[in-house]
């Protein structure tokens, strides 16, 4: 199917979940280190083909582009989720903090049930 734009094919190709308010990425995906999922985009720039992470897509389209050096975080951690407000520039050095603190909370979080 063809869209006019970037924008409508994000748009059209996601699923709202309600409770987190994640827009999850329903088109193409692939597998990352670790078995885990992300969304992907086959786009054309200046003729040729390019597969981008649908995330960083979002990112780009609805934010902004994405400062020189900086990565894409997803605040709730989802992968898949491409909502723009749930997506932050972050430096490297602070997208891999965030991410060894998520993973202390998560073993904290699974030591108290036990």
């Amino acid at each position: 199917m063809r869209y006019p734009n970037l924008a409508a094919r994000l748009l059209a190709n996601n699923v709202l979940d309600p409770i987190t308010g994640c827009r999850i990425w329903t088109g193409k995906r692939a597998k990352r280190r670790g078995g885990r999922e992300d969304g992907r985009l086959n786009i054309r720039v200046n003729g040729r083909h390019k597969t981008v992470r649908a995330h960083r897509c979002s990112y780009e389209v609805f934010n902004g582009p994405i400062p020189e050096g900086y990565q894409v975080d997803h605040c709730y951690i989802n992968p898949l989720c491409i909502e723009p407000t749930h997506l932050e520039a972050v430096t490297g050095e602070e997208n891999l903090k965030r991410r060894d603190q998520r993973a202390m909370d998560k073993n904290i979080a699974l030591q108290a049930r036990a």
